[in-house]
């Protein structure tokens, strides 16, 4: 009776001990689920419950990838998800192709909304650390392409480029994030008609602002090469006395003499066009390409440095707007509203994010003369209106 109690007692004993060990491992197993939140069956994204969270798409995570049927990226996907009274941390690859939207349909159900969401502001961040940081890690082929995937994803460009305008690479990157900032606030495209010249292309655009009577001089600051190419037009022009008498104001002998002749130096002599357009438009191009060649460019467009943008779109407040984003930015040396044709001048820096003191100092005393002609005019305007005033005082004594 002893011995099959001692027999059945070490029977007992080393089923406990086979058992144990098990029944640990699986304490332990269970405990480091509990640990890491992993959930016992994942099924498929759309038939979980509602996001506890929005989904979370981190920047540094975008990576641009090559791919055979256009640009893609791939960045890591984090969501929260609520499933049986406790959040569940997911962390996926996602592929930002042409077909994403398709395929954050098929897998997120009802939560594709955010997932597009998030996706379209980490591709934003991106972008913009791409743009304004100067010691950028993406190349310029890899920005352009993410720039490519935000317009997919965030609606049509924000500008528009008229036919035969050319655009550096560097220059459309700093074009997109101006024309992105300004539909933002008025929901309105830029119209880029013109970016890098070549020197028949400046030689047209100067000779039909030749044309429209606007003054070159006061526009580019290089004289000497600036001289050459109006040489060039005037060449084709000859001048002519008036014959017969000339009809004078009614003022004409109240002038000082110096007026005097300036206006009849003036109006005596005409210009009459003895070459043909093309023919003016070509020396004007042989002048100004023979000044690239010693390395002067008369103007940024030369050097794909500048854009011009239309303005006639542009009602006042919209104007001014527009040249206020314009000098916030950090890569925009030179704005100016021009009139004859109108339109904006954005000279716009290349390689570098920061404009140099000497372009700072040039833009302030540029702006501190543009004040004292301005009151100057005020000034004379007001001397002519005393004038009057008084002319009519005396007018009405005589009678």
């Amino acid at each position: 009776m002893n011995q099959r109690a001692l027999a059945s007692l070490l029977a007992l004993v080393s089923l406990l001990s086979v058992a144990t060990p098990a029944v640990a491992r699986g304490r332990r197993r269970s405990r480091r689920d509990a640990r890491i939140k992993m959930p016992p069956s994942a099924p498929p994204h759309s038939a979980l419950g509602d996001f506890g969270e929005l989904a979370k798409v981190s920047a540094d995570s975008v990576r641009v990838i090559p791919c055979e049927h256009g640009p893609c990226a791939q960045a890591a996907l984090r969501v929260q998800v609520e499933r049986d009274g406790r959040l569940w941390g997911q962390t996926e690859l996602l592929l930002i192709d042409r077909h994403v939207v398709t395929h954050v349909r098929r897998e997120y159900g009802d939560q594709a909304q955010r997932v597009m969401q998030a996706v379209v502001e980490a591709l934003l961040a991106a972008r913009e650390r791409a743009i304004d940081d100067s010691k950028r890690t993406l190349e310029d082929r890899e920005v352009r392409a993410l720039e490519t995937l935000v317009e997919s994803l965030d609606g049509a460009p924000r500008y528009i480029v008229r036919e035969g305008v050319e655009l550096a690479p560097d220059i459309e990157l700093r074009v997109r994030d101006l024309a992105r900032r300004f539909y933002r606030r008025f929901r309105q495209r830029l119209v880029i008609t013109s970016g890098t010249r070549s020197p028949e292309r400046q030689a047209r655009a100067m000779y039909v602002k030749l044309l429209l009577g606007d003054n070159l001089r006061k526009l580019y600051a290089q004289r000497y090469p600036l001289e050459q190419v109006l040489r060039a037009y005037r060449s084709g022009f000859e001048r002519k006395r008036i014959k017969g008498r000339l009809r004078k104001p009614r003022r004409f002998w109240r002038w000082s003499r110096r007026y005097r002749r300036r206006w009849l130096k003036r109006h005596r002599y005409r210009r009459e066009q003895v070459e043909s357009h093309a023919e003016i438009v070509r020396r004007m191009g042989d002048a100004i390409a023979r000044q690239v060649k010693r390395g002067v460019f008369l103007s940024p467009h030369l050097r794909a440095g500048a854009v011009d943008i239309r303005s006639i779109s542009m009602n006042r407040r919209e104007r001014g707007a527009f040249i206020r984003l314009a000098r916030r930015q950090l890569y925009v040396r030179w704005i100016k509203l021009e009139r004859r044709p109108p339109h904006f001048h954005v000279d716009i820096l290349r390689g570098e994010s920061r404009p140099s003191w000497r372009w700072r100092w040039r833009y302030r005393a540029w702006r501190r003369r543009v004040r004292r002609r301005r009151a100057w005019r005020r000034w004379r305007a007001a001397l002519r209106r005393r004038r009057a005033r008084r002319r009519g005082r005396r007018r009405r004594r005589r009678y």
